[in-house]
């Protein structure tokens, strides 16, 4: 059996705004929608593993649990039995949003909604040093960009009930953890 135990430390801040007006233009009426969005993260993470009597070379070792209906628990803590520290890194995130989205007002029935956003994602990995990679490495750095977009038709049947024709494109950033060179996870949906 092997334990394990984490330390995490995060320190995260978040800004949001949005703003919307409307308008109108002879028989046609319509919104202006802008959202932002900021975040800036960084996190200082420590874990360590000990293993048992099974697979631990300590002088002294974990006990076995046995049997968990009458287990042999520990009489130390975690850290009184040296455990291993397996990784130690500080991570940070930094990113933006920027989306705009009209909202047309055809007639009462028909509505569109046709909407662009960019986004920007930027991370850094540092590795601090454990006893079996006991360097600290370079700081692994990673930056993406890309759009998304969104375009939807609603027209009201009756009071009840509604069809609606959407396309839109979203998109993930990949890791900065030895994937940099991958593409983006992308998707397209056409809904109807």
């Amino acid at each position: 059996q092997q334990y394990r135990r984490s330390d995490a430390s995060e320190t995260s801040w978040q800004y949001f705004a949005d703003f919307n007006t409307s308008w109108s233009l002879g028989p046609f009426e319509g919104e202006h929608l802008i959202s932002a969005n900021f975040e800036d993260r960084s996190m200082t993470v420590k874990s360590w593993s000990l293993s048992d009597a099974d697979g631990s070379s300590a002088a002294e070792p974990l006990p076995y649990i046995l049997d968990i209906r009458n287990p042999n628990w520990p009489t130390k803590s975690f850290m009184e039995y040296d455990p291993t520290l397996t990784s130690k890194y500080d991570s940070s995130v930094t990113s933006y949003g920027l989306s705009f989205q009209e909202v047309l007002y055809f007639n009462d029935i028909l509505t569109g909604r046709f909407g662009f956003a960019h986004s920007k994602i930027k991370q850094a990995y540092q590795h601090k040093g454990t006893p079996r990679t006991p360097d600290i490495s370079e700081e692994e750095d990673f930056s993406d960009s890309g759009n998304t977009y969104n375009l939807g038709l609603n027209y009201r049947i009756t009071d009840d009930f509604a069809s609606f024709i959407n396309f839109s494109k979203g998109r993930t950033a990949s890791s900065i953890l030895d994937f940099s060179d991958i593409p983006d996870s992308e998707s397209k949906s056409f809904d109807l």
